[in-house]
């Protein structure tokens, strides 16, 4: 018969488990993955909760365990394409894919969006961002505060994320960088 300490751990630890499902599945769409990362993570978590230090926090520690767990994931994670499929794509597919280049086609955009926001908006991004300067630097030069000059560059980013949404649909690979995307209306970015 179990003590009662024991059905306290049995508990507990199921109640982790179902959390750290939840919290795994929003991070990894394929339900099958995120069943087997659970296992790693929960296999981590129990092969090493003795070096532990008395004094930590147990669920940063199971949390910290279980990220690390789907990073890894998607270090490894490579997309599989299948050699079935490889006969119905266009002969010059290999060629498009390698000449073209994604990021700088949306960089090319960049500009006329970036002027369709208010000046010191503008200003500060393209100051911060572009041009690569510290945000105490910016502040100096706007003869801001600097938790001004922070402000200021959150908001131009929100705007400029705003504009770049209301213009165009991104494709993300598995590891988050944009894969390719597609305007929403044309001719008017």
């Amino acid at each position: 018969m179990q003590s009662q300490a024991e059905i306290s751990r049995d508990i507990l630890w199921n109640e982790l488990t179902v959390d750290l499902k939840k919290f795994i599945v929003r991070r990894v769409p394929n339900a099958a993955d995120a069943e087997d990362l659970l296992q790693d993570a929960l296999f981590k978590i129990h092969r090493n909760i003795e070096r532990l230090a008395p004094n930590s926090n147990l669920y940063a520690w199971v949390y910290q365990v279980t990220r690390h767990t789907i990073i890894d994931y998607y270090r490894n994670h490579q997309p599989n394409v299948s050699l079935d499929t490889a006969n119905d794509l266009p002969e010059d597919f290999a060629e498009t894919v390698s000449t073209r280049n994604v990021i700088s086609e949306i960089a090319a955009c960049l500009q006329p969006m970036l002027k369709r926001l208010p000046e010191k908006y503008r200003e500060a991004l393209t100051l911060a961002d572009l041009e690569g300067i510290t945000q105490t630097e910016l502040a100096g030069r706007l003869g801001i505060s600097l938790s001004g000059a922070k402000s200021r560059v959150q908001r131009a980013r929100e705007q400029l994320r705003a504009v770049i949404a209301e213009c165009c649909h991104f494709e993300f690979d598995c590891r988050g960088q944009v894969k390719d995307y597609q305007c929403k209306k044309p001719y008017t970015c």
